[in-house]
C-alpha cells in the first residue's frame, strides 16, 4: 500500500500522510506533480491512499476512488428529523441512552443512525479490522461537514476501534452493552455495485458462531443481523427474521433479532 498527498499538498496534509504511513506500516512516496497512474508504476503498487487537506482517498487497483461520505445515513436522518421511522431502529427498539457495538463498520453509515437515536447520554463504539475502510471513517467522522447539526453531532460521538469483532466482543463483561449489531459484507454484490472497493477490502468471511456466543453473553437486550431477505444466515446463527413495523415488503435488505432481555 502506498501512501501519499494530493497535489501543491499544505503541510498538515503531508505530516498527517507520513503519520498514516508510520501508524500502518504503509510506503510514504512524495507526490511531486505525478499523476497516481505513474506513482503506482514507479513504486509497484497496485493501492494508493491519498492524504488530501479535506478528506482521504483510496485508489484501488481498478482506478476506482472510496472516500468517506454519510451517504444513506444523510438520507435517513432527514427522514428521521421529518418523524419518519427507520427500519434498523424498529428492528433494534433503541432507546435514548443505549449503549450499542457495532462490530462490522464499514464507512459508519449505520453506526451514525445509532449514535442519532441513543443520544448525547449513550454510546455507539463501531469496530472494523481493515485499516482503509478505518482509517477513511476516522478522518471522516471527526472532519465531515454535512450541514445538518444532527447528523454532524452523531458523527463525532462515535468511539471508533479497529480491531476483529470477536476479539473485542472477548474482551468486555457480560451483559455490558445493550445491542450488538452486525452488517457483514454480503457474499453476493449487487450488479453494478458502487461499494466494489470496499467490498474488495472487507472481511468476507461468513459470521462465526463463536462470535455469535459473544455476542449473546454481552448483550443485555438484542443482537441485530443486517442481511439479504433469502439469506440462510438467519436461520445457521440463530436469529428470528421480522418484518418491521415500517418495513416494505419489498425489501431485498432486512433484520433478523436475537432477543436476550430475560
Amino acid at each position: 500500500m502506498l501512501v501519499t498527498t494530493g497535489i501543491n499538498p499544505s503541510p498538515q496534509s503531508v505530516t498527517l500522510s507520513k503519520q498514516i504511513s508510520e501508524e500502518f506500516e504503509m510506503l510514504w512516496v512524495p507526490r511531486g506533480n505525478r499523476s497516481l497512474v505513474k506513482l503506482k508504476m514507479l513504486h509497484q503498487q497496485s493501492h494508493i491512499l491519498i492524504v488530501g487537506d479535506h478528506e482521504l482517498r483510496y485508489l484501488d487497483q481498478d482506478e476506482q476512488f472510496m472516500f468517506f461520505h454519510p451517504s444513506m445515513a444523510m438520507v435517513r436522518m432527514k427522514r428521521l428529523l421529518k418523524g419518519e421511522k427507520d427500519n434498523m431502529l424498529d428492528a433494534s427498539l433503541v432507546q435514548e441512552g443505549d449503549q450499542i457495538i457495532d462490530c462490522t463498520m464499514g464507512l459508519a453509515s449505520d453506526a451514525i443512525i445509532y449514535s442519532h437515536a441513543v443520544g448525547h447520554t449513550g454510546k455507539v463504539i463501531a469496530l472494523e479490522s481493515a485499516p482503509i475502510p478505518y482509517l477513511l471513517a476516522r478522518e471522516g467522522l471527526v472532519t465531515y461537514q454535512s450541514g445538518v447539526p444532527e447528523l454532524q453531532e452523531a458523527m463525532r460521538r462515535i468511539q471508533l476501534i479497529q480491531l476483529d469483532h470477536l476479539a473485542y466482543l472477548k474482551s468486555i463483561p457480560d451483559r455490558s452493552v445493550d445491542i450488538v449489531y452486525f452488517d457483514p459484507m454480503f457474499r453476493e454484490a449487487a450488479a453494478g455495485s458502487a461499494m466494489k472497493p470496499l467490498r474488495e477490502l472487507a472481511e468476507h468471511q461468513a459470521l462465526r458462531i463463536e462470535a455469535i456466543d459473544e455476542a449473546r453473553r454481552v448483550a443485555r437486550r438484542k443482537i441485530i443481523l443486517k442481511e439479504q431477505k433469502n439469506s440462510g444466515e438467519f436461520s445457521r446463527l440463530g436469529f428470528e427474521y421480522r418484518m418491521g413495523t415500517y418495513s416494505n415488503r419489498t425489501a431485498k435488505i432486512v433484520y433478523g433479532v436475537i432477543d436476550c432481555d430475560g
